[in-house]
């Protein structure tokens, strides 16, 4: 690869990250038949097929799986030395693209509007809710970032912890059981509302039943009554019914006194939610990013104080 044209790297990219040749082709603004003359070379300069076709797209063979990492790492570095201006968010209208999960969203969303708008920032912020793509549109780069629970990321984005959460079981302070129950079984055997991520199959209790999963090891225990997404939901529910709920410890101690809800002192789960904040590691140097990354951080950190 000693001589290989260096334009061809973000080809490489693109179409690693897209597995089509035509959605390569559109984020690079090139014709499809160039795009696979690049490939072309690409696989000529490496002397390998790099890239295989399956039913689901191009699939990376080993040997692609192995560059990606330094091919995103290296043009990154080159992006983030070409952008010498720095960000002012005074006299930007960028519009920032956000991803986060529903209770995050309640948590980060407004410290980080407001606090920006104080500071005179003229930029903008499209919140959107966390889904089951969304990995795929910050590759896309529809999205600028995103806040919630993850998984194992794969190497090609960046992330960092910047919120903890915690779970506590509550239940209506006159509730005639759940207050002399003393183990999880106990409480999983009562009627329930169960919070989830309210988004897809796969992923629509990632992000609640981070300890409710891990709580529930008793596979005869009943179905929940409920199941939500919105965290004020769950309390209410339970304000108004004789039914027990695991939610946040926050939304627990904002909410509980006006609804007659109550924390079960006797069950004390671990932490369950390790928020992070994600983006794709192509952009780890872009300023706007990083002026993004910064104010979050500093936002999420002061409600992890609160």
């Amino acid at each position: 690869m000693a001589d290989i044209d260096l334009n061809l790297l973000p080809v490489f990219q693109a179409l690693f990250e897209e597995r089509r040749v035509g959605r390569a082709a559109l984020r690079l603004n090139l014709s499809q038949s160039a795009v696979s003359h690049a490939l072309g070379r690409l696989r000529h300069a490496t002397g390998d097929d790099l890239f295989v076709r399956s039913p689901g797209g191009l699939e990376p063979t080993a040997r692609a799986l192995a560059l990606a990492p330094v091919v995103s790492e290296a043009l990154s570095r080159v992006r983030g030395a070409l952008s010498v201006e720095a960000f002012d968010p005074a006299a930007s209208d960028r519009c920032f693209r956000l991803a986060i999960g529903g209770y995050i969203a309640e948590l980060i969303a407004p410290p980080l509007v407001t606090t920006a708008v104080a500071r005179g920032a003229r930029c903008r912020f499209d919140i959107w809710n966390k889904g089951a793509d969304v990995l795929q549109l910050l590759d896309s780069r529809v999205l600028d970032a995103a806040i919630g629970s993850f998984g194992e990321l794969p190497a090609r984005y960046c992330s960092l912890s910047v919120l903890h959460e915690y779970a506590v079981w509550v239940a209506r302070k006159d509730h005639p059981q759940a207050f002399a129950a003393t183990t999880i079984d106990q409480l999983l055997h009562l009627r329930r509302v169960r919070l989830t991520a309210g988004t897809a199959e796969l992923d629509r209790t990632q992000v609640w039943s981070g300890a409710s999963g891990r709580l529930a090891i008793n596979t005869d225990a009943p179905p929940p009554v409920a199941e939500v997404f919105q965290t004020r939901a769950a309390m209410e529910i339970v304000a108004r019914s004789d039914m027990v709920a695991l939610v946040p410890s926050r939304i627990a101690r904002e909410m509980g006194e006006a609804l007659g809800v109550s924390v079960l002192p006797a069950i004390t789960p671990p932490p369950f939610a390790d928020v992070r904040l994600v983006w794709a590691r192509i952009n780890d140097h872009e300023p706007g990013l990083s002026w993004l990354r910064d104010l979050v951080i500093e936002v999420a950190h002061g409600v992890e104080a609160s």
